[in-house]
């Protein structure tokens, strides 16, 4: 089993009926989402270069998917790194005499102060070139100028991650990770040493599954959309479920609602579930961080003890499942006075067994 640990995701942002929320595009009306449906298309100043920016942080992946075929040595336009209007760095995609490179995707990718520049004409990412800046933005440029031959530049997704790199945690050294497309087809693969394989991603949003393999067995997998910096460890057999009945399990690849607190605190109780054959024991749970957010400070997990909680505390241990069994266990959220956000709270569980 392999359980989603990390979401790398800042932002994936395509473009139907409005500009994705914190853009700045500049001047204001030199684009249009509705002359090329599920698009962005960036139109051209004479005497301005047309700006559409969004915040970024220290570190990150940067990757812009466009169709931008100049055909004018003039004509130019790509991605921008931007800290003022002094500082800032430029991308752009050229056309010379000799060449009209068609490329579809551009990357940028950093910590802090250096970054990468790569681009994808069809076989692949290719590095491009390095620069020294400390971004606070990102995004598009379209350079001032008109001409009669000069392309519009018209942008369909734009996908902002932690990394450019998937990990894959707690697998055996020599075990094999792969990205397979929806046709079946391996896009990217890496071999697992010191428990972890890191897995350049051929694209930022990878749709498709995550195998892991050993030799001729199949150790884990799991469908979902990967993005860089996104982290999957592979986990025990063991499930953590919210329905005795259903077992029905929580989700391995996004948060579960658990719901609401009353009188600030949420009481819920879950089951530890041994699918196998065989019994399992010495079975630890921990409360732990989810994705650098808020929650984990607020919740404890207690034993079941005659139909009712046991102590609660960050961890239980569970001596004991038998093949095929459910133990349960509390789960219990107190609000707390260290937090007023209004975003939810979040935590995850940290499920071991011998």
């Amino acid at each position: 089993m392999l359980y989603k640990r990390e979401d790398g995701k800042i932002r994936d942002d395509s473009f139907n009926a409005s500009i994705p929320q914190d853009w700045i595009i500049t001047p204001s009306g030199y684009y249009s989402l509705s002359e090329r449906p599920g698009y962005l298309r960036m139109k051209r100043h004479a005497t301005k270069d047309v700006l559409a920016l969004f915040p970024v942080p220290p570190s990150f992946a940067l990757e812009i998917e466009a169709e931008y075929f100049p055909t004018q040595a003039a004509d130019n336009g790509g991605l921008i790194l931007f800290r003022d209007s002094e500082q800032n760095a430029e991308f752009l995609e050229v056309h010379t005499d000799d060449v009209a490179s068609d490329v579809v995707r551009w990357r940028a990718v950093g910590q802090n102060t250096l970054f990468d520049f790569y681009s994808d004409s069809g076989e692949g990412m290719e590095f491009i070139d390095s620069v020294t800046l400390e971004p606070l933005k990102a995004g598009i440029v379209l350079k001032k100028g008109q001409a009669p031959d000069f392309v519009p530049l018209d942008v369909k997704r734009v996908v902002l991650t932690t990394s450019d790199t998937m990990l894959v945690g707690n697998l055996p050294d020599g075990a094999i990770a792969e990205l397979v497309d929806v046709d079946g087809n391996i896009q990217a693969s890496s071999v697992a040493s010191g428990g972890v394989a890191a897995i350049k991603m051929p694209i930022l949003r990878f749709d498709g599954k995550l195998v892991v393999r050993q030799g001729q067995s199949i150790l884990g997998e799991v469908t979902n959309v990967f993005y860089g910096g996104d982290r999957y460890d592979k986990g025990s057999s063991l499930t953590i479920v919210t329905d005795e009945n259903t077992k029905t399990e929580l989700s391995v690849t996004s948060p579960t609602d658990l719901g609401l607190m009353i009188n600030g605190v949420l009481l819920k109780k879950l089951w530890v579930y041994n699918p196998e054959p065989f019994a399992v024991t010495t079975v630890s749970i921990n409360v732990v961080q989810w994705n650098s957010k808020f929650g984990y400070q607020w919740v404890d997990i207690a034993n079941d003890v005659n139909g009712n909680p046991g102590t609660f505390s960050d961890s239980i241990n569970i001596p004991f499942v038998g093949p095929g069994a459910l133990v349960p266990f509390y789960v219990r959220v107190t609000q707390g006075t260290d937090y007023d956000g209004l975003e939810p709270l979040y935590f995850g569980f940290d499920l071991k067994h011998m």
